[in-house]
């Protein structure tokens, strides 16, 4: 993976750490009341209420007083309300026990030992100068809760009330809050009351008050920058402003929760259903009339797994080039006990014909043992990994999974060359596939840097997303390589835990969920109807061998080739009757090793199971040729405190 793309990952990662800090405590502020009285001279006396859940150990709660709005911040005390259902105004001094405060900046750090329980603290403070009094109208702004990391939680429950330091009558005098969800619950001459049902984390919760001067007896008057008429339209459009916001993050919430149903059905669509209703021919004889690697390629829709390289072999074999025969396994087994006692030597005579690329790249990958009049030789002794004794004892594990990575590399070349082939000659098509996974991830990537414009994003944090996922998109555009895919699914989710607005993360992760699941689910090719109909004719072989068994009618070179697709067909157990006679063996050496000794594959991927990499090949994987290589064997074994203008709250 290059530097370029590791970096902007790692920033993620440590940004998502930031966000969401691992800590096994947790507490959640299940109910805030506020209630401020307005004094004659200006300033703003607070009392507030915070009913706390802890869940493990704490010993302090933090309240963070915003910066913005008044001349400072005096008398701040904290007491623990003995009385949970106390209500702020209504609290008698009995019910109070006094918790020592210590100050850093705008931090007020009250000292409160609890342990997987339930308390209520009291705040108290004043705000200096929190009014703004003009020769028209006096104006009161108050954000309790702002956009600053010092309001790193969610408050829930939030009713916030002003008193008037005498009566105000209702028209004289206007009230709104800034917060999403946030409502006026009531008003009247004395009392103003504001609720909203969650104070999200990082996000304002801002109260606003307009009324007569007059009241404000005892603070001198200044000349009004603005009128009250141009106030009142500016917090009307602000409120139209948020309005539009609410109605227009509820249609991209109905949207992305439509989206994801489809994407979501469509996925389990293409799991569990065939690309193709063709039933076949349901005579499964007529599968012999087809090369076998193709019968696997089609059968495995494109995909590559172990069978690979035998399929390529037994190619060559019903061609007439390659013949089968057994031998003994390496002295080097001898130790273990479920190793066979023989395995499979595969023999290529040079014959006049041309062969294609793919079958010279095979036979020069494969069949790198070379002997007189041309002759080349593939055992399967050359590609077992370590034994289970060996594995214990650690030997040559390093030369085992490096062969190993060699021989997955060269069988990745020469598959590709095979799948070319295939399209070529229209058995698959791959261009809607393709299409369609990248229009799932432009709209999600689209769809998250949208969001930015909603004003619900930080502009550095989806640039970033920006550069990173069209990086990504761009690396992963014009080849099959998953992990550029995978990153970029990764860092979309990320992005939406981090950067989207909290009222459409749900959604919107639900969204990039279902189309990872979409894109995941979407197959690689598109069978052509011919190779639909073989691979039903597949599927009905598969069930007839399993329900019938293998047909004891047929014999030699024929039951050869039905057993060997069988094999790479993955075909269950069967049963077959036959007679084992010289004749037999000779005209079906692959079906007479396998009655005799099983499956050639078994024993094969057991030992390359065993064969993990040690630590040491990741440090050394980078020094290796990229070019590949032959495959030879030798035949031997081997949470803080911050200063911000956000108010918030905390604890510790």
């Amino acid at each position: 993976m290059k530097r370029i793309y590791v970096i902007p990952i790692i920033i993620f990662i440590i940004s998502l750490l930031n966000a969401f800090p691992a800590d096994a405590r947790s507490f959640s502020i299940d109910k805030v009341h506020i209630r401020a009285w307005i004094q004659p001279n200006g300033d703003l006396l607070v009392n507030e209420v915070f009913a706390y859940t802890f869940d493990g150990e704490y010993s302090t709660v933090r309240r963070s007083v915003h910066l913005d709005g008044h001349d400072g911040i005096g008398k701040f005390e904290a007491y623990e309300l003995l009385n949970q259902n106390g209500v702020p105004g209504f609290i008698d001094m009995s019910e109070l026990r006094t918790l020592e405060v210590e100050q850093k900046g705008n931090d007020f750090i009250a000292s409160l030992p609890a342990s997987n329980e339930t308390k209520t603290v009291f705040f108290l403070y004043e705000l200096k100068n929190a009014v703004r009094s003009y020769d028209t109208y006096s104006d009161l702004t108050v954000p309790f809760f702002g956009t600053g990391k010092n309001h790193d939680s969610d408050l829930h429950n939030v009713t916030i009330d002003f008193v008037f330091p005498e009566l105000v009558k209702l028209a004289d005098y206007h009230a709104f809050i800034h917060e999403q969800d946030g409502k006026l619950m009531e008003r009247n001459e004395e009392v103003v009351r504001f609720h909203t049902p969650i104070s999200q984390r990082g996000e304002l919760t801002e109260v606003r008050l307009l009324f007569p001067s007059a009241i404000m007896r005892d603070l001198s008057k200044m000349s009004a920058p603005v009128s009250l008429e141009k106030v009142l339209e500016e917090e009307n459009k602000l409120a139209h402003a948020e309005f539009t916001k609410t109605e227009t993050q509820s249609r991209i919430t109905t949207f992305l929760y439509t989206a994801t149903v489809i994407f979501t059905l469509a996925a389990l669509g293409l799991v569990f259903l065939p690309q193709r209703f063709w039933r076949g021919s349901g005579n499964y004889s007529g599968l012999l009339s087809y090369d076998p690697l193709q019968l696997y390629v089609i059968d495995r829709a494109g995909k590559r797994d172990h069978f690979a390289f035998l399929a390529g072999v037994l190619s060559l074999v019903e061609k007439g080039l390659v013949t089968i025969s057994d031998t003994k396994t390496l002295t080097r087994f001898a130790r273990d006990g479920e190793a066979p006692e023989k395995t499979l030597n595969f023999t290529y005579r040079t014959r006049f014909g041309q062969l294609s690329e793919c079958e010279n790249m095979f036979l020069d990958w494969l069949f790198t043992r070379r002997v007189r009049g041309g002759i080349r030789i593939f055992s399967m002794n050359n590609i077992y990994g370590a034994t289970k004794a060996e594995k214990q004892e650690g030997k040559s594990m390093h030369g085992y999974y490096l062969r190993r990575f060699r021989f997955m590399q060269m069988e990745r070349r020469w598959f590709d060359c095979i799948i070319q082939d295939m399209k070529d000659s229209g058995f698959f098509h791959d261009v809607f596939t393709r299409s369609a996974g990248r229009i799932l991830m432009i709209t999600v990537m689209i769809g998250i840097v949208l969001t930015y414009f909603m004003a619900s994003a930080p502009g550095f944090g989806i640039l970033l997303y920006l550069a990173v996922s069209g990086y990504l998109l761009k690396k992963g555009w014009t080849t099959d390589e998953h992990s550029p895919m995978l990153w970029f699914w990764s860092v979309s989710l990320l992005s939406a835990l981090l950067f989207i607005d909290p009222y459409i993360r749900l959604p919107y992760i639900l969204f990039i969920l279902s189309a990872a699941l979409l894109f995941a689910a979407l197959p690689k090719y598109i069978l052509s109807s011919e190779a639909a109909n073989i691979r039903a004719d597949i599927r009905t072989f598969r069930k007839r061998l399993k329900q019938e068994g293998m047909p004891s009618a047929e014999a030699g070179a024929q039951l050869d080739q039905l057993m060997g697709r069988a094999l790479i067909l993955r075909a269950k157990r069967f049963t077959i009757e036959i007679n084992e006679s010289e004749e037999f063996m000779k005209a079906a050496p692959l079906s007479a090793f396998i009655l005799s000794e099983g499956s050639p594959m078994d024993y094969l991927l057991k030992t390359w199971k065993l064969s993990k990499p040690p630590r040491a090949f990741y440090k050394t994987k980078k020094s290796q040729s990229d070019n590949g290589g032959s495959f030879v064997d030798s035949g031997s074994g081997g949470g803080s405190a911050g200063g911000d203008s956000g108010g918030g709250a905390g604890a510790d």
